[in-house]
């Protein structure tokens, strides 16, 4: 079932001398069917088209038919004009080669309706024909005409745009029957029982006339079981003959009959009809208001999708930021965590040290003070077995070292007494080195000798008996020379 709400896919608007009407059609499953006929206004013909001299004035009623843009409801938003002030012609041309076929084509139809090829628009559909012929149907529409079309129609609708413009002859009631077309300055003719379409056409003042002296065509139109049909679209009128089916447009009857022909002969897929030529009509440019509009409502849109971008990242960046927050809480605590821990083991190395530091000076307190002073002196005693070398001073010091300060007549006493010491006190935990030697340069060798041997607790530990205790300074074999007395006296004096 049709609804009539919706809008139509295609809209027809059509018109047949001083008669207008308008069809709207709907796609269906097998085709386009009529939605609805509306009737226009009878008006005479608008001196709207370009007079040219030399040619009848034929100019299609742009206001007659905008008129019907305006009827409800709304039209198709593709618009196809049929006038038959549209030159047509039915020619047979002679083709030498099969591209040229068109040139010839528009050539012939040029040469009747008097427009050149520089001010109008052509469309062209070949027919069948005889060897050597060929058969073209030509339709011719004004350049002028077309802009005023278009332009009248985009302002009655702005939705709406003019998609052809063509003539409505050539629209079959009924095959394969004869069939005559009586328009304004043209008559057709279908020939009856041939396959394809097989056409005849007069054009001019006496078309009607010129076609009915035909003797093809009075012979289709003698009466017979299939009469023919004669659609008549113009207020020339000839004689009426019972015999035949006769088509008025004046009549809403014959409208009705003729747009159901219209929408049978519409192409399923594309909507044009089928076999007739008809002038595709460009799109208008866009003016610059239009354009403006068009600029500012981009402008706008991508002004939205843009904040919609951005509200989208910035709600995106808000949930990873909580995400990243949420993941790195752990990881921060973990980090907290592993600085704690090293700073602990900073301070348990620490505690160790100062531990092992306080075992060690225990053991020391322990070895080497329990008996201090006993074991020092018998150390000492034991070792001051140097007869050229002698104590005169036992000092003990903060550092828990003792310095033993004393006197020698030769320079390698202090030495020698150093040693001895260090071998008695090593097992009591001491150890003895000359720390100092100065010579007095009293005597010629350099002596007498002021030294300090320093006793230095340590761990106890056991000496061979000929050990020989490394100092800071070697001994010598033989007492120095008098060079090396005066190079350690002047060593002694800079200290």
């Amino acid at each position: 079932m049709l609804t009539i709400n919706k809008r139509p896919d295609k809209t027809f608007l059509i018109q047949a001398g001083n008669h207008f009407f308008r069809t709207d059609l709907r796609c269906a499953e097998v085709g386009y069917q009529v939605i609805r006929t509306i009737r226009g206004g009878n008006e005479p013909n608008s001196p709207e088209g370009e007079y040219v001299p030399g040619r009848p004035s034929r100019n299609i009623n742009i206001s007659g038919i905008t008129a019907l843009m305006k009827r409800a409801p709304r039209p198709a938003r593709e618009i196809t004009v049929l006038s038959d002030q549209v030159n047509a012609v039915v020619s047979d041309i002679d083709v030498l080669d099969e591209s040229d076929w068109q040139n010839a084509a528009r050539m012939e139809a040029q040469s009747i309706s008097g427009l050149s090829t520089a001010e109008s628009i052509f469309a062209s559909s070949r027919l069948a024909s005889e060897q050597a012929l060929a058969k073209a149907w030509t339709v011719q529409v004004s350049i002028r005409e077309v802009a005023g079309l278009r332009a009248a129609i985009q302002k009655s609708c702005s939705s709406c745009r003019l998609v052809c413009v063509g003539h409505p002859a050539g629209i079959r009631i009924q095959t394969p029957q004869a069939q005559l077309e009586n328009w304004s300055d043209f008559a057709l003719y279908h020939v009856p029982n041939v396959p394809n379409i097989d056409l005849k056409a007069w054009s001019g003042e006496t078309a009607i006339e010129d076609a009915l002296s035909d003797p093809v065509v009075a012979e289709g139109l003698l009466p017979s079981d299939n009469p023919a049909t004669v659609i008549i679209a113009s207020d020339q009128q000839f004689e009426n003959s019972n015999s035949l089916n006769w088509l008025d447009l004046a009549e809403d009857s014959s409208i009705e009959t003729w747009a159901a022909a219209l929408a049978e002969a519409a192409d399923p897929l594309s909507g044009r009809i089928l076999g007739m030529p008809v002038v595709t009509v460009p799109k208008a440019p866009m003016n610059a208001k239009t354009l403006g509009l068009i600029s500012a409502g981009f402008s706008l849109l991508m002004l939205l999708i843009l904040g919609v971008h951005f509200g989208l990242n910035y709600m995106q960046q808000k949930h990873l930021e909580e995400g990243l927050a949420t993941v790195s809480a752990p990881t921060q605590k973990l980090n907290s965590s592993v600085q704690q821990i090293n700073s602990l083991k900073k301070e348990l190395k620490k505690l160790d040290l100062e531990i092992a530091s306080l075992d060690q000076t225990e053991e020391i307190d322990v070895l080497a003070h329990r008996r201090r002073i006993s074991a020092l002196l018998a150390g000492v005693s034991a070792g001051s077995n140097t007869q050229d070398a002698v104590i005169l001073e036992i000092s003990p010091e903060d550092d828990l070292n003792t310095a033993l300060i004393g006197m020698a007549t030769t320079f390698n006493a202090p030495q020698q007494l150093a040693r001895d010491i260090d071998r008695q006190l090593a097992s009591s935990g001491w150890r003895a080195r000359l720390f100092r030697r100065t010579a007095k340069l009293l005597s010629d060798d350099g002596g007498p000798w002021t030294y300090e041997i320093r006793l230095s607790p340590s761990s106890p530990r056991q000496v061979p008996e000929r050990e020989e205790v490394i100092t800071n300074q070697e001994s010598s074999p033989h007492p120095p020379t008098t060079s090396e007395q005066n190079a350690l006296t002047r060593v002694s004096l800079k200290k």
